[in-house]
């Protein structure tokens, strides 16, 4: 069996929708508090490039969490 490190703590939102802000634009809702737990961290693959005369970079990482209801 592998065992994991399981040392940085995550938190899960949930998505509760959009409401319109004072401007009339429309504005994303999350729910923070929907969960928290302890997860391990994983780097997968990074690269960085040039476009449009800006930098930019891409970071894959996966996050393992325990089973929970």
């Amino acid at each position: 069996m592998i065992s994991i490190e399981m040392n940085q703590r995550i938190a899960i939102s949930e998505y509760l929708g959009e409401s319109q802000n004072d401007n009339g634009f429309d504005e994303p809702n999350w729910d923070d508090t929907y969960y928290s737990c302890w997860s391990a961290f994983k780097q997968v693959s990074g690269k960085e490039f040039i476009s449009a005369k800006a930098n930019n970079s891409e970071n894959i990482v996966t996050f393992t969490v325990r089973y929970c209801n």
